[in-house]
């Protein structure tokens, strides 16, 4: 019944007299054969170990709750995982959490009331990522046409909040700093109720330092807020580097990046579509190798996929914030629910369409990072060439190896070696 950090890959039995005891430190994830959630557990050495647990009934826990298991624990990929037969809940959370857990469950009754069927439950993983109430079969599809991360909570949810609520200030005159001051307070409070995880922790940064700069009337540059936060992160907690969540938004990031540089000079209506369109597609495949590195998976559909149910995800998302806002509005909730409804099916039917092409989706062994970087080292050159401002670093570049080229060359050679490490090192 022992449990030890850096313990053999064998499993073993964990007896109810003597379970492990800890706390859910994410939200359950529930599907119709149980729950699952990480639990951080402290071990007979001392040391606090997060672990992916499985337990045998749905909705039994909730993010907060201490609990007891007995059952089987082991390690996959050097990363334990308890199989629970039985659990008790040791204290249940009280207070803030219980107030977030409080929020979230009237969201899901709400869209459940409005939007009913798979169409809500993909709704509310746009909206708060929890999309438990889609079918296995459903989220295969989206893994398999390249849809699978816009339900995955990042930059592109908090960027609808930030917009929708701006949108409102703007419409009555409210520009000064006490409604920048409401804004944070309202993006947080979103965040709360998301979970502050790695990409929702990023992306709220991002765009709490945007709007802080927009309103000094300073340029927010993506990229250089991307860098900024997301070393400033890692600096706090180097873990968050290995954290796949992490590393998928802040390449989803950087392809959002590459979708504003492309499409700064659309305008009108055109933006509207051509936007999101190909934000999606630049941030599925910025995604792709990291995917494949990790699952050794690769949908060849990312890209057409995304193009066309990129510019429906915003509506959706929006509709999906009106009917949790105004529930309490019958006939504006079921107007906005219906609309969410036919356009959350519309996506599920792009997803399992795309997912069903022949040869549209390749599952290998997983690629070693090496040869994710070299990909990642070609894209970077690619689209770094593509831009005028590019161009112009590559030119500084050959001017500096022109007029120092010892320097240059070992400079160049250091910078590699430090990547070839990094990647021996993960």
């Amino acid at each position: 019944g022992e449990w030890r950090s850096g313990a053999s890959d064998t499993a073993w039995v964990v007896p109810p007299e003597t379970g492990i005891e800890g706390v859910v430190v994410s939200d359950p994830r529930v599907s119709p054969g149980g729950t699952r959630a990480v639990v951080e557990w402290v071990a007979l050495d001392g040391q606090e170990v997060q672990s992916l647990t499985f337990f045998p009934l749905p909705d039994v826990v909730g993010r907060g709750d201490r609990v007891e298991v007995a059952g089987r624990v082991g390690l996959a990929s050097n990363d334990p995982m308890v199989f629970a037969d039985s659990v008790r809940i040791v204290e249940r959370a009280t207070g803030l959490e219980l107030k977030r857990r409080t929020i979230r469950r009237y969201s899901a009754d709400s869209m459940v009331r409005y939007i009913p069927g798979s169409a809500g439950s993909l709704t509310l993983g746009l909206l708060i990522g929890d999309d438990t109430g889609l079918s296995g079969a459903e989220r295969q599809d989206l893994r398999a046409s390249g849809l699978a991360h816009i339900t995955a909570v990042s930059g592109w949810n908090v960027s609808v909040v930030v917009v929708t609520v701006g949108a409102v200030f703007r419409a009555f005159g409210a520009r000064r700093w006490r409604w920048l001051v409401v804004q944070l307070v309202l993006l947080s409070g979103y965040v709360w109720i998301v979970g502050l995880e790695p990409p929702i922790v990023r992306a709220a940064i991002m765009g709490a330092v945007a709007l802080i700069a927009l309103q000094l009337g300073r340029p927010a540059h993506m990229i250089t807020l991307l860098i900024i936060t997301a070393g400033s992160m890692a600096t706090l907690d180097p873990a968050v580097i290995n954290s796949l969540s992490f590393q998928l938004s802040f390449f989803a990031m950087v392809g959002l990046a590459v979708a504003a540089r492309i499409c700064a000079d659309v305008d009108g209506w055109r933006a509207i579509i051509v936007t999101p369109t190909v934000a999606a597609a630049t941030a599925g495949i910025a995604t792709a190798p990291l995917l494949a590195a990790t699952f050794g998976s690769l949908p060849l559909m990312t890209v057409p996929a995304n193009m066309l149910a990129g510019p429906l995800i915003p509506f959706a998302t929006f509709t999906g914030m009106t009917v949790v806002a105004l529930s309490w509005l019958s006939p504006v909730a079921e107007v906005a629910g219906w609309l969410g409804w036919c356009v959350a099916t519309v996506v599920l039917f792009i997803s399992k369409t795309f997912a069903s092409v022949p040869g549209g989706h390749h599952e290998f062994r997983p690629l070693d990072s090496s040869v994710a970087l070299i990909i990642y080292l070609a894209l970077g050159i690619l689209v770094t060439g593509a831009f005028p401002e590019g161009r112009a670093m590559f030119r500084r570049f050959d001017a500096w190896v022109s007029a120092e080229p010892a320097v240059a060359a070992v400079s160049t050679v250091a910078i590699l070696c430090v990547l070839v490490a990094g990647v021996v090192i993960g």
